[in-house]
């Protein structure tokens, strides 16, 4: 039980890699330049047919549309930031993307649309008003037609009355007029190309004209507007900021009195003062901490007259340093005593007497130096405090004067945003006023060329339009006879198989050449040749299926196929006979309950088999059977069951590959096709690894894609694809570097 709960956990780590190949299942025909040149020669008539029959009515068709004809004209946009001075020099001084797209717009206004419609009388041609192509033949009718596109004033002093029958008309004019009006931008350049298409020659040329002359019309007109309104805003608001700047910049003065917020250097006195506090107050602290200690060495070394002399404050006493002095006079006088007279000598009594004031009068010398330090210590801490209490007390003045100051900064950048705003103000107003009379009078755009009368017509062209419809028709008629013979093909190519499926591709399996077969099955040809091209293309087949193990030995091998007749029972014998003599133990175990193929190839006896193994009707050591040729060992499928699926799905197939599994080097079962009965289905998840045999160029696409979905769906390690019964001598032409000879297949081979 072990063993197959280990089993079960390897073949359910597999299912991860191979749920990834049910997304990527799809078709994607590709077909090589040589098979398209092939089906061109093949249809061509076909082609030439539909190419010929498209071109005769694309003609016809060209010679019933009106011809249309185009006029344009060339405009500069030019700066309006000029002066007088430089005014000639406009054109050449760069104009943003912004300003030249909203020309464009201008120029393709509604206004400038019916200025140009009613200058022109368009309303009134039949070309643009289509109520009027249906009236000219009834010439009573037209008595009472009027202009549609009437003055406002006119309109207000009749009827104020909404028309929709002459707003629709209107409406359906401005369209037409849209349909024939292109305005365009001359690449990056400042230039801006106006054209129109009409079915007559004079009206696209008029149309064009009259756009440019409305368009400079309106703009001198909306120039002249702004400009004056821009000067009266202006003026107002001149004086406006003038009465605003004084009230500020007198409100920050008084405010700085009344706060005093004095400055000097662009610095408040109180932050000064604040700077000189603290300064003070690190000095004190410094002078602390010196003094402090200086303290703690004399009191620590006090009692250590050896060591205590060492203190550069001692060292540094006058008095101390007459008192080491004297010292060494009364060593040295104790020493020239004790040569001479003994201890209890009066002169030794004296000087001893002597030695006792001394240091009585050192210690207290040292005493006196203690409480200077300390009194010095008492002294900078007094600053120190007398220090930090005014910086208290001036830190609570600072952050009084902070708020103020933010108030005050507030009300001088109102003055300041004030007064630049009104510099700015007068600048304009200057600049206004000294190019009023000037601006007015110049558009900013220069006409570089007028429309004139087209002579040839812009639509329909002829001679490209036949000469595109000539390649597009070619084209389709391509397409048609590629979609024809692409839709039945099957895989050709190990590359197309990979790309197509992301399953790996196992190789080719070629056909066997008539001649060399001699009417034998492929399993006795293999054993004859064991040099051929066959037999080392099931060696390297077995190779492909070995390396596809995700690391881990391949030991069963489910052989199956999408349909009968794919040449699966021939790849599954054929490889076990390769292992075989090879050397290792091998054998077959044939799960077709409805076919027995394998008995005639491999010359076996006829015999109980894997249906009456696991029904219990027989024990497995009497139902495996040996090829003596090749040492193969087979079980059969047997009789025909109805359970046989549920017999493959029991706890005694899996107990019997289990057994299998310790005593042969390679098992291989030869399912039946897996989208005919479910037995494939359900032994991929009893093998190592499975491998769908297909038969080149043959089996369907889609069939193929669905049996690997199957397989995969199951959980199955799918090792991969292999094409059989390859024909070398067509497969060359597919670049896959095969040698082209003429092979039959392998089933043709077994009918001979």
């Amino acid at each position: 039980m072990n063993e197959a709960a280990t089993i079960n956990q390897e073949r359910s780590l597999e299912n991860t890699s191979n749920h990834r190949y049910i997304s990527t299942l799809n078709i994607d025909d590709t077909i090589s330049p040589k098979d398209l040149i092939d089906s061109i020669l093949r249809n061509k008539l076909l082609i030439s047919g539909i190419v010929i029959s498209c071109l005769i009515a694309t003609f016809i068709l060209l010679s019933i549309i009106p011809s249309r004809y185009s006029s344009d004209a060339l405009l500069l946009i030019r700066s309006n930031d000029v002066t007088p001075v430089d005014s000639m020099l406009k054109s050449l001084q760069p104009v943003s993307d912004e300003i030249i797209e909203n020309e464009l717009e201008i120029i393709q206004s509604r206004s400038i649309a019916v200025k140009v419609i009613k200058s022109l009388g368009l309303d009134k041609n039949p070309e643009f008003n289509t109520i009027l192509q249906d009236q000219n033949a009834k010439p009573n009718s037209l008595d009472n037609q009027f202009s549609l596109f009437e003055d406002k004033v006119i309109q207000a002093n009749t009827k104020n009355i909404f028309d929709p029958d002459k707003a629709l008309q209107e409406e359906a004019v401005l369209k037409k007029y849209y349909d024939g009006l292109s305005v365009t931008r001359k690449g990056s350049s400042q230039i801006i190309r106006i054209q129109y298409t009409a079915t007559d020659q004079a009206t696209a040329k008029n149309i064009v004209n009259a756009i440019i002359d409305q368009y400079i019309k309106q703009q001198l007109e909306m120039k002249h507007s702004e400009i004056s309104e821009t000067s009266e805003w202006l003026q107002d608001r001149v004086q406006s900021l003038q009465q605003k700047v004084a009230e500020s910049e007198t409100a920050v003065e008084q405010f700085r009195r009344e706060s005093g917020l004095l400055e000097s250097k662009g610095i408040t006195l109180t932050a000064q003062q604040l700077a000189e506090l603290n300064n003070q107050l690190i000095q004190s602290e410094k002078k602390y901490d010196i003094a402090k200690a200086k303290y703690n060495q004399i009191n620590q070394l006090l009692h250590n007259p050896q060591e205590v002399v060492t203190l550069s404050t001692v060292r540094q006493s006058p008095i101390i340093q007459q008192l080491r002095e004297k010292e060494l006079q009364l060593q040295q006088k104790l020493s020239d005593f004790s040569a001479v007279y003994r201890p209890g000598h009066p002169d030794m009594i004296q000087l001893q007497g002597e030695i006792k004031e001394f240091h009585e009068t050192f210690n207290q010398e040292l005493e006196n130096i203690k409480n200077g330090l300390k009194n010095e210590l008492a002294l900078t801490k007094t600053e120190k405090h007398s220090a930090q209490v005014r910086l208290d007390e001036l830190k609570k003045k600072v952050s009084i004067a902070n708020t103020a100051t933010v108030k005050l900064r507030a009300m001088e950048r109102e003055a300041t945003a004030n007064r630049k705003l009104l510099e700015t103000l007068l600048s304009q107003l200057k600049k206004a006023v000294t190019h009023k009379d000037i601006d007015a009078q110049q558009p900013s755009i220069q006409v570089l060329s007028r429309a004139a009368i087209p002579v040839t017509p812009d639509f329909p062209k002829k001679a490209p339009i036949l000469a595109l419809a000539f390649v597009g028709f070619t084209l389709l008629a391509m397409l048609v006879v590629l979609i024809r013979e692409s839709m039945d093909r099957g895989f050709s190519t190990m590359k197309v198989i990979e790309k197509q499926t992301g399953v790996p591709s196992l190789g080719y399996i070629p056909g066997i050449k008539a001649k060399e077969a001699h009417g034998k099955y492929p399993e006795s040809y293999q054993v004859k040749q064991p040099l051929s091209s066959f037999s080392e293309a099931i060696r390297s087949l077995y190779t492909s299926i070995v390396l596809s193990g995700l690391n881990k030995p391949v030991k069963s091998i489910l052989v199956t196929s999408a349909l009968q007749q794919e040449g699966k029972t021939t790849i599954a014998n054929t490889l076990a006979i390769s292992r075989a003599l090879s050397g290792h133990k091998t054998i077959i175990i044939d799960t077709d309950f409805k076919k027995a193929n394998h008995k005639k190839a491999l010359k076996i006896k006829p015999s109980p088999g894997l249906a009456g193994v696991l029904n219990g009707d027989v024990s497995l050591k009497k139902v495996i059977r040996k090829d003596i040729r090749t040492g193969t060992h087979l079980i059969a499928a047997g009789s025909l069951i109805q359970n046989a699926a549920d017999l493959l799905m029991s706890d005694k197939m899996d107990s019997l590959l289990r057994t299998l599994n310790k005593h042969y080097d390679l098992i291989i079962l030869d399912s039946p096709p897996i989208l005919e009965e479910p037995n494939a289905r359900i032994l991929t998840s009893k093998v190592d690894a499975t491998i769908l045999v297909a038969k080149w160029n043959c089996t369907k696409k889609q069939l193929i894609i669905d049996a690997l979905r199957n397989i995969a769906a199951q959980g199955n390690h799918i090792a991969g694809v292999v094409l059989n019964m390859v024909d070398q001598k067509k497969i060359g032409s597919h670049n896959d570097g095969y040698s082209e000879h003429p092979y039959r297949s392998a089933n043709e081979l077994s009918k001979i």
